[in-house]
């Protein structure tokens, strides 16, 4: 059994290991800076990303309803694709009331998510 581990595929994949072991070192250290960066980026900028996330999705929402229910008068009347992209318009607008609705609602916790979020960068760093 021994000699059929050796000269099998586990036996060449140790020696690539033990060949590359310095490249695993510095992919390491490495991955270990961008991991401090990126822990640094978190607690510094997490507020504004997530603040600049919220109000993206939003606009995206009430523009894209604007622009499929305006987009509608470039079909013929009686057109099933006309009265689609109306209603599509529509229900992007419905959808960014209920947006604006649930973060209203939540603005506590998630005011409390980005504080948690910021400790918790603290901490790991």
């Amino acid at each position: 059994m021994i000699s059929k581990l050796a000269d099998g595929d586990i036996s060449k994949y140790m020696s690539d290991c033990v060949t590359s072991w310095y490249i695993f070192l510095i992919m390491g250290g490495i991955t270990s800076a961008i991991c401090m960066i990126y822990l640094f980026l978190l607690r510094c900028i997490a507020k504004p990303i997530l603040y600049i996330s919220f109000v993206g999705i939003f606009a995206l929402l009430v523009g894209g309803g604007f622009y499929v229910y305006f987009q509608y008068s470039e079909y013929p009347e009686g057109d099933s694709t006309r009265n689609a992209m109306k209603g599509m318009g529509i229900l992007l607008w419905i959808l960014s009331g209920i947006y604006l609705i649930i973060l209203c609602c939540c603005w506590t916790r998630i005011q409390l998510g980005t504080a948690i979020i910021e400790a918790a960068s603290d901490f790991v760093r």
